[in-house]
């Protein structure tokens, strides 16, 4: 009787285990920025949310593009974050068609392959646009706003973790 109890403990914590160790990634648009292309003071204290929304996630790196008000979110995100996490710049900047394009086969990739668990994008409204139009996703893409990835038996779903009220 007490090893079945005990069978049983251990099988809902293997259980508890594997539902927390999910594959999820976190996709942010970048935050509301000024005519010189620099965060507002709006966008800043946005991404400072998003990176307090992150604690207690585990996040191995913040991978971004190479434009100035992603390149801040993605900061201002890290400078909440404990541990310091690496930014990196994965994706090269073409035109916005291919862009989109290739942020979406690498996001696929990412999220499909089990890569992406851990790591944080911040990208823009176009490719996240088109990332969800691919996936069927549907949800509103703001200036600021954050979603959790989680693939679970090959199926992709999304929830807000953060969006403007």
């Amino acid at each position: 009787m007490l090893a079945t109890v005990a069978l049983r403990c251990l099988i809902a914590l293997s259980l508890a285990m594997n539902s927390w160790a999910q594959d999820s990634m976190i996709l942010v648009r970048h935050c509301e920025f000024d005519n010189f292309g620099n965060l507002t003071m709006s966008g800043i204290a946005a991404a400072r949310e998003i990176g307090k929304a992150m604690k207690g996630r585990k996040i191995n790196s913040i991978v971004s593009s190479p434009v100035t008000r992603t390149q801040q979110t993605a900061e201002e995100i890290r400078g909440v974050l404990e541990p310091k996490v690496a930014i990196k710049n994965e994706i090269k900047l073409s035109s916005v068609e291919d862009q989109a394009k290739n942020w979406v086969q690498y996001l696929r990739l990412q999220a499909y392959g089990g890569q992406g668990s851990g790591k944080v994008f911040v990208t823009h409204h176009e490719v996240i646009s088109a990332f969800f139009e691919a996936e069927k996703i549907n949800l509103p893409i703001d200036f600021g706003a954050a979603y959790e990835l989680i693939v679970t038996n090959g199926k992709l779903t999304a929830r807000a973790l953060r969006q403007e009220k």
